[in-house]
């Protein structure tokens, strides 16, 4: 700092003051947002999912910026279609100084039929910086997101594979193979896919169950059950459903799909007994 003694006169009567200023004047670069390279997480979402985007950026000026959550949003989707906007959510970071940030967003639910434009998205800012109005539009890159379909599991069909197919008999206490393929018609993986089967007499309680730990979205896949021991007689109406399984984007559980052929019809009887008799 500097400082300077002043007297003199005003009209007829002595003055004298004491200045102190500062020795110069600090100029600040304006303030300038760099998204990172992966600026948005989570960067793979689901249609119809609900989720808490967050922007990853730096503020490489020397102005601070002062942002206003309520003008600050993220943007995606086509002009012609629908549209989706995030604001900025107040409870997390507004104020941005020299260096990195991130930027956490309100929670939004994305619409099913939400298709991204190009850009695939982009983060408005308003704000102030020192004082003064700011406002920029960064674009995000192409690779920032991916928006998948949601996963379309269903029982594609069951069949029964015995010896005696395609005649629906078989015998009691005999094998019973059965073939069920599932497909999963999204675009969104799977984990983690349980699917039993179970009739009048294959009761839920001892059903038997085969766990998948992944089906690709478009992909299928067949399973093979062998059901055996049963002494019931009569018609048998085998049903394949999935019991459970989650989505390998968001951990979430899936509800599946109405069922294509989810029954596989069976007769089961009494086997036949043999005798022998002598001829002389």
């Amino acid at each position: 700092y500097k400082r300077q003694h002043l007297e003199g006169e005003e009209t007829g009567r002595a003055w004298q003051v004491d200045l102190t200023a500062p020795a110069a004047l600090q100029a600040l670069t304006p303030a300038r947002l760099v998204l990172d390279a992966v600026p948005l997480s989570p960067g793979t979402v689901v249609r119809g999912d609900t989720v808490s985007f967050e922007l990853s950026l730096a503020n490489e000026g020397q102005a601070v910026l002062d942002l206003t959550p309520t003008a600050t949003e993220l943007r995606m989707g086509q002009p012609d279609g629908a549209r989706l906007r995030a604001p900025l959510d107040p409870q997390g970071a507004t104020l941005l100084p020299t260096g990195p940030a991130t930027l956490r967003m309100r929670p939004v639910e994305l619409p099913r039929d939400l298709v991204l434009d190009d850009p695939v998205a982009s983060l408005h800012v308003e704000g102030e910086q020192e004082g003064f109005p700011f406002a920029v539009d960064l674009p995000l890159p192409a690779t920032a997101l991916a928006l998948l379909d949601p996963a379309g599991l269903r029982i594609l069909a069951v069949e029964s594979l015995h010896p005696r197919a395609p005649s629906p008999e078989v015998d009691s206490g005999q094998v019973w193979p059965v073939r069920v393929v599932v497909e999963n018609a999204g675009g969104e993986a799977v984990d983690s896919l349980r699917v039993g089967l179970a009739g009048s007499a294959v009761p839920p309680s001892t059903a038997p169950t085969i766990l998948r730990p992944s089906l690709a979205a478009g992909a299928a896949d067949t399973l093979l059950f062998e059901l055996s021991g049963t002494t019931a007689l009569g018609p048998e109406v085998l049903r394949a459903r999935i019991e459970s399984a989650r989505s390998a984007v968001t951990g979430a559980a899936l509800t599946p799909l109405p069922a294509l052929d989810d029954q596989a019809a069976l007769t089961v009887q009494r086997p036949a007994a043999l005798s022998f008799t002598a001829c002389l």
